[in-house]
């Protein structure tokens, strides 16, 4: 394996135009080959890392404005996505400088109670600080963001959209927009810039910060491992303030920072015409003189460090590098002969991401086992109620898909009914103590808004607190049998009572119906007292009637089913309930053919879902008319249909009472739903 080649050039390039002054013509003045077009991005694997595509890297300046470009960027060639991993915060040195900037941003400015966006907000840090310093809110917009991210920090008030900032989101408003380190990854950075002042109009009030690699740093300290493929612009004070006076926008300050590492720049909209800026500190005849000295001696610190890594292979010793970000990879890609595996035995990143990656990712691929396994739901979400995977199990649990799960519709939040959330708050507490919390019975709302009975475990992720994976159980048969088997209770003690009661009634009706009998045969077929004595006999048989019925109904009858005709089923149920309907002047209409054939069924479940369909309609009557009412009308019907060449009976109790609300229209068939009075 060779080094990659470092050279001095100083020759016109094949780009005529510099992209921020419009000045025709720049001069090479360095060039590197076969370097990684990525430092940046996690790999799975070795080989997965040794195998990114590289690419060469041609430094030019232009002698108008002192702005520099690699000439050989390939904008197709780079995209960022989840992978790309480039946070600093986990430095405290740079957490100071941080929050000494926002300060700075907020005390400036008055940034309080205001609006913030952020472009290219990696996780999300700096705005939440700026939101949190300053009372503000905010919009973060960057394509890697990962919302379960370690050290993403989302608070109230914060939005981080994993999308490039574009002219889509041009009408988003602000008081401050901030950009800090993307610029130097954009290859027409005045074009980008301009889209931001678009956004802005004629409010001067908006501020502008950014902040980019100060690249007098790298020439001061010929720092080539500054020097990557996915910056292909290199910013000092005369070519970022060009920058932004060519977009349109009036310059505040443009001075060093962190140590003289970084470009920071403050700016507004220029109203009545853009304002000059001269900063001595940094002239073009510095960068220029730059420029050359760093072509010269550059390579000669390549050779010089090459050597130094040599030696310590040589003499068996271990060298360490601090820091896998991207100068640490540079370093080990430019001096890959003499840094390779006999010369660096190890790198160290503080980086906990970078730490916990190899666990991240085989938490994920157990993750994907038990998903796939498919025999319980299985869910991963986080305290905010996104629920960010599911296992087709859940899906089709709670009638979703996984598109629904794609776009982003299902929040645990929304699916848990209010009554259950106290109970969730709970877990989600006792995890955060113990790592897990104690299953517990809770519900969903389906898709179709019924509910779903579940039981509900789970326990966090080591490498995010704030995520969770989640086992959930439908208890739904369960609760069905639960329920049947306390109406099997409840109607065999209603049963035994009314049986209890009809055996103790029955015994008398049978005395009065035999004395009414006696009575009848010693009197005078002509006795008018006949009448009398028949009438107490025909009323005998009724209540006769109606305790053989109380009896039957109160049976508890077996499995089987048994020939039985349904008049006769309808009439014995009616005849239970004539008395209290006609006392509530309802008048019943029963119309039931007499010659309809008989059925095979269990006579005493029809008809306990008879009764309850009488007892419904007699109350939601009286719900409507109080006392007497023309329309008080109860009509028991039974009619025969055919059904795919089967011959039915379709039984219909109808009223014309209160009916039932259209929010529970749609639940009548729910298990476990009351709608009035036994439903």
């Amino acid at each position: 394996m060779t080094e990659t080649e470092v050279t001095a050039e100083r020759e016109p390039t094949g780009e005529s135009v510099c992209p921020v002054c419009g000045h025709e013509g720049l001069t090479a003045f360095w060039e590197a080959k076969d370097v990684p077009i990525f430092c940046n991005i996690l790999c799975e694997s070795r080989e997965e890392a040794l195998a990114v595509p590289r690419a060469g890297i041609c430094l030019a300046v232009c002698r108008s404005c002192g702005f520099i470009c690699n000439t050989k960027f390939d904008s197709s060639r780079i995209d960022y996505d989840q992978s790309y991993e480039n946070a600093l915060e986990f430095s405290p040195r740079f957490r100071e400088y941080a929050e000494r900037l926002a300060n700075r941003l907020i005390e400036t400015y008055g940034v309080r109670g205001k609006h913030v966006i952020e472009i290219a907000c990696g996780d999300g840090y700096f705005l939440n600080l700026l939101s949190r310093l300053g009372g503000n809110t905010g919009v973060g917009f960057d394509p890697s963001y990962r919302r379960t991210a370690m050290g993403a920090s989302d608070q109230s008030g914060v939005t981080i959209i994993a999308d490039y900032y574009g002219e889509k989101y041009a009408d988003q408003p602000a008081d401050l927009i901030c950009c800090r380190h993307a610029l130097e990854h954009m290859a027409n950075p005045v074009g980008f810039v301009q889209t931001i002042r678009q956004s802005i109009g004629q409010d001067d009030r908006t501020i502008v910060f950014f902040e980019v690699p100060d690249t007098m740093f790298i020439f001061r300290d010929l720092s080539v491992w500054d020097i990557i493929y996915e910056h292909c612009c290199y910013f000092t004070v005369p070519s970022l303030v060009t920058t932004f006076h060519r977009a349109g926008f009036d310059v505040d300050w443009c001075e060093s920072a962190y140590d003289g590492q970084f470009l920071t720049i403050a700016a507004r909209p220029a109203i009545a015409g853009v304002k000059p800026f001269e900063d001595s500190r940094c002239s073009l005849a510095n960068v220029l003189a730059s420029v050359e000295r760093f072509a010269g001696s550059c390579k000669q610190k390549c050779a010089t460090w090459a050597s130094q890594f040599g030696r310590i292979a040589s003499s068996g010793s271990k060298a360490l590098l601090w820091g896998a970000g991207s100068k640490g990879i540079t370093i080990l890609n430019t001096l890959r002969e003499s840094c390779g595996e006999r010369g660096v035995d190890y790198v160290v990143d503080i980086n906990e991401r970078k730490q916990a990656e190899e666990e991240i990712r085989s938490n994920a691929e157990r993750f994907e086992r038990w998903k796939a396994s498919n025999f319980i739901g299985i869910i991963q979400s986080n305290a905010r109620g996104d629920i960010i995977d599911a296992n087709d199990t859940l899906l089709a649990m709670l009638g979703y898909t996984r598109q629904d799960l794609v776009e982003g519709n299902l929040d645990w939040t929304k699916l848990t009914p209010p009554e259950f959330l106290h109970l969730d708050k709970t877990a989600i507490e006792e995890a955060a103590d113990k790592g897990y919390w104690t299953p517990f019975e809770k519900e969903y709302f389906h898709k179709d808004d019924h509910r779903v009975p579940i039981i509900i475990g789970g326990s966090i992720f080591k490498e995010d607190p704030d995520e969770y994976i989640v086992f959930i159980i439908d208890i739904s048969d369960r609760k069905q049998a639960e329920a049947s088997l306390r109406q099997a209770q409840k109607l065999e003690s209603i049963g035994t009572l009314a049986g209890g009661v009809a055996h103790e009634i029955n015994n008398p009706i049978n005395g009065i119906m035999n004395y009414a009998q006696l009575i009848s045969d010693r009197l005078d077929p002509e006795s008018p007292l006949r009448e009398f004595s028949d009438e107490i006999g025909q009323e005998t048989k009724r209540v006769a009637k109606i305790v053989r019925n109380l009896l039957a109904f109160s049976r508890q009858e077996k499995e089987s089913h048994s020939p039985a005709r349904i008049v006769d089923i309808v009439d014995g149920t009616v005849s239970l309930v004539r008395t209290i309907i006609r006392r509530d002047q309802i008048a019943l209409e029963v119309d039931v053919p007499d010659d309809l054939p008989k059925i095979k069924c269990r006579s005493q479940q029809i008809q306990q879902v008879l009764m309850n369909l009488l007892t419904n309609a007699r109350d939601a009557l009286n719900e409507r008319y109080p006392e007497h009412d023309p329309d008080k009308i109860m009509t028991v019907t039974v009619r025969p249909f055919e059904k795919e060449g089967q011959p039915w009976f379709r039984v219909a109790v109808e009223d014309h009472g209160v009916g039932i609300s259209a929010e529970i229209r749609d639940r009548l068939f729910d298990p476990f739903f009351q709608v009035g009075t036994g439903v």
